[in-house]
């Protein structure tokens, strides 16, 4: 089933990156976090690291978090998909606006030398055939990102301060009235 959709994107410049790692990131709490996941340890884009991933927020000065809101009709929320249908619905929609924001922000980081960009989780999106790490080293380094959770941050916490939305969970198989997907750039 297709469920129809509009976007809303919102957007804030967290301009010390510093401040933004004291409110927002502990790397600790959430490095539990992505031990219980899937892709740990299965993808370059997720933890574990071999750095520090304090260091890293650190190279940079400053921070803008990007958030884009797949709003769904109300007729539709509270739907229940089922497993098939979700995974439809995330190959087509999410999947689909996934890379609508990444080739944004992939635009913005080539606009601002020393830039990076922290895409929306779920792996990094260098490599879509398969991250090489389970056979060796990454193979388009070049294009290696990572994403916000994936480096400690609170993504819940900077979407509910930062953004002014809070994230929205499908719970018991039932479409929220939105799903969102959060990202950034890092600014030298």
């Amino acid at each position: 089933m297709t469920y129809a959709y509009s976007v809303e994107m919102k957007e804030s410049e967290i301009l010390d990156v510093e401040d933004f790692l004291k409110q927002y990131v502990d790397v600790e709490k959430f490095l539990a976090y992505c031990r219980e996941c899937p892709n740990y340890n299965t993808g370059w884009g997720c933890p574990p690291y071999d750095f520090d991933p304090l260091d890293y927020w650190k190279e940079y000065r400053a921070l803008k978090v990007i958030g884009k809101k797949l709003i769904f009709d109300e007729k539709d929320v509270g739907s229940v998909l089922d497993k098939e249908e979700w995974f439809a619905f995330y190959k087509e929609a999410m999947s689909k606006e996934r890379e609508s924001l990444h080739r944004l922000l992939k635009k913005e980081e080539k606009q601002n030398e020393g830039s990076v960009f922290l895409h929306t989780g779920g792996g990094c999106p260098a490599c879509k055939g398969g991250c090489s790490r389970e056979e060796g080293p990454c193979r388009h380094p070049e294009n290696l990102r990572y994403s916000i959770e994936s480096l400690g941050g609170n993504v819940a916490a900077v979407t509910t301060d930062i953004l002014g939305f809070e994230l929205c969970w499908i719970e018991e198989g039932k479409l929220p009235a939105y799903l969102c997907l959060i990202g950034g750039m890092l600014y030298r």
